[in-house]
């Protein structure tokens, strides 16, 4: 498999992100107002313990997965090794999740209640495991995966609007929706084993995976909790319309994070690599990369999400969801320390073997929020699991920099940093302008953005940072072409 240059990866990987923004503007606002709150809450109750049980189905290999691959992507016989010694016990795990998940869907009276829909929604569990998405992440392949998202993405769309017309077709849009997955997955799993040469399987030592993959598997059990089961906390404590408001934020603040996502999940495997080859100049480059983008992106989307966030939830979801701007104005300081973690947890921590550290780390937090959920969501419903979900972000994000700074001195993952801070400022600043002098109106809010923004662009071209350089620089030829 060709292995693209960063530059060609992440413009590849930021059309799948900006088409997966794309995405939830034509399908969100259609099936909620469609589905109502309940109708919708209920499906997202379904999908998201469906997605629960599929974290828990992937065992973690999602991050050990690419960090394997990517460290013998050179050799192909290694390579092909790792990937099937992979799908032996990540396959087999599956099968037991799988039926877990349906065992509870008709013994738990909460999920009995919405048989149907946790019937649907349990396909989610093998479609995802089919996928091995780690493995297409490892091998940067992300001009196929941009072409996938594409035609799955057109796919779905077509089949919301054809069979999803009424409050009643809730089972239709869960299937449509664990549909999306299948395809993805499915076209994945041909073009790997269309391009991999897979070796005998008798020979495989599938058991020296099972301690790391356990390891790791903890750690994602333990991220799981804050990331996903709040929803699911919600589902039991209070009403499926909570669930809706409560998901309406999080799908929000989920947009928000895979945009920066896009730039770390490309630079991922490239440091992991330039790690493994003891490239150390290289790896602090990327590295360095990746901080320089989480500053920028960071200070501003947050404070544009907080300040705008009414019009932001009008605009997406509709006026039956204005019980939805607290819960995203308290779950936006989340998407700031999600975007530096991110880079700790993957460039840093686990390609150093950091994750019995991160283990601790994620069970902590986990604990925090589960403790925080069951005081706030009574009172505060889908407000008080936003909150919960901040503060347990907050404490990962601490957690992290101490870790990092007691591994090695930080300086240089923050070379350059600096000169960035004074022109978010700025930035921030005319954000707050425009808000507390125009209002909070969808067009105050897009003249806003898009003034700060072209600010800040300026600023920090005239200070000659080098990934905005680089980025409008190839933004310029492009359109002289």
């Amino acid at each position: 498999m060709k292995i693209h240059s960063i530059k060609y990866n992440f413009a590849m990987n930021a059309a799948t992100t900006v088409l997966n923004f794309l995405f939830p503007l034509i399908t969100f606002p259609y099936v909620s107002r469609i589905l109502m709150p309940a109708g919708y809450g209920a499906a997202e109750f379904a999908l998201s313990t469906a997605n629960l049980f599929a974290l828990v189905a992937l065992l973690g290999v999602n991050t050990y997965g690419i960090r394997e691959c990517a460290k013998v992507r050179d050799d192909e016989a290694q390579l092909a090794r790792v990937l099937q010694e992979l799908i032996v016990v990540v396959g087999v795990w599956t099968i037991v999740v799988t039926a877990a998940f349906y065992v509870s869907a008709i013994t738990i009276p909460r999920f009995a209640e919405s048989g149907s829909l946790f019937l649907v929604a349990g396909a989610l569990i093998p479609l995802t495991t089919l996928g091995m998405q780690w493995f297409m992440s490892a091998m940067e392949q992300y001009a196929f995966m941009a072409v996938r998202n594409l035609v799955v993405k057109l796919v779905v769309i077509a089949a919301m609007f054809i069979f999803v017309h009424t409050e009643k077709d809730v089972v239709i849009w869960v299937a449509i929706s664990v549909l999306s997955t299948g395809l993805a997955s499915i076209a994945n799993a041909l073009y790997i084993f269309r391009n991999v040469k897979l070796q005998k399987w008798r020979s495989l030592d599938w058991k020296r995976h099972l301690k790391p993959l356990i390891i790791f598997f903890l750690m994602v059990a333990s991220t799981t909790i804050y990331t996903t089961l709040d929803a699911v906390m919600l589902g039991y404590m209070t009403t499926d319309a909570d669930v809706g408001y409560y998901n309406v934020a999080t799908k929000i603040k989920l947009v928000f994070v895979s945009i920066i996502g896009a730039l770390a999940g490309v630079l991922i495997p490239r440091a992991t690599h330039a790690l493994a080859s003891n490239n150390k100049d290289e790896y602090y480059r990327i590295v360095n990369l990746s901080v320089h983008a989480a500053v920028i992106y960071a200070f501003f989307v947050v404070a544009a999400g907080v300040l705008f966030a009414e019009p932001l939830i009008l605009l997406l979801a509709g006026d039956q969801y204005d019980a939805s701007v607290l819960t995203l104005q308290a779950i936006m300081p989340a998407v700031f320390f999600i975007s530096f973690t991110q880079i700790t947890l993957s460039e840093i921590l686990v390609p150093k073997n950091g994750e019995k550290k991160l283990t601790i780390v994620y069970a902590i937090a986990g604990v925090i929020d589960i403790a925080l959920n069951l005081v706030l969501i009574p009172h505060y419903q889908a407000l008080g699991a936003a909150i919960a979900t901040t503060i347990a972000e907050c404490f990962v994000f601490v957690a992290h920099m101490v870790i990092v700074g007691r591994m090695e001195s930080m300086k240089p993952y923050l070379v350059g940093c600096g000169k960035i801070l004074p022109w978010e400022g700025l930035s921030v600043g005319i954000l707050i302008g425009g808000r507390l002098l125009f209002g909070c109106s969808i067009l105050t809010a897009a003249v806003s953005v898009i003034l700060a923004l072209a600010v800040l662009i300026a600023g920090l071209r005239a200070v000659k940072e080098p990934l905005v350089m680089d980025l409008t620089s190839t933004a310029c030829r492009v359109l002289k072409r």
